[in-house]
């Protein structure tokens, strides 16, 4: 019975020493990373690495809407809440920027 509880706590031991670190890198540079607006105020971010051309999306359009150009990101303040700003560029690397509206 004992030495089927060592084996036990052993086999929960190594099952979580496991790293799923399950959130996205940033492998795009991006400045600044975390952007605090006021509604219909803009901010513009530059993407500091990566191939053009970017894509660009906000995970809530009602709080933040987002277009690029170049190596340019202008975010645009809707409504009061926060998003996310995700950019992907021709190489599939992404970054992210977190907004505050």
């Amino acid at each position: 019975v004992m030495m089927m509880a060592v084996i036990s706590i052993s086999a929960m031991t190594f099952a979580s020493c496991d790293n799923d670190d399950d959130e996205p890198v940033n492998t795009l540079k991006l400045n600044p990373a975390k952007v605090e607006i006021a509604p219909k105020a803009t901010s513009t971010v530059t993407i500091g690495s990566g191939m053009t051309p970017f894509t660009v999306r906000s995970s809530n359009t009602k709080v933040a809407t987002v277009k690029s150009k170049g190596k340019t990101i202008t975010i645009t303040g809707v409504a009061e809440g926060s998003a996310v700003v995700k950019v992907t560029d021709k190489s599939k690397q992404t970054g992210q920027v977190i907004v505050t509206v």
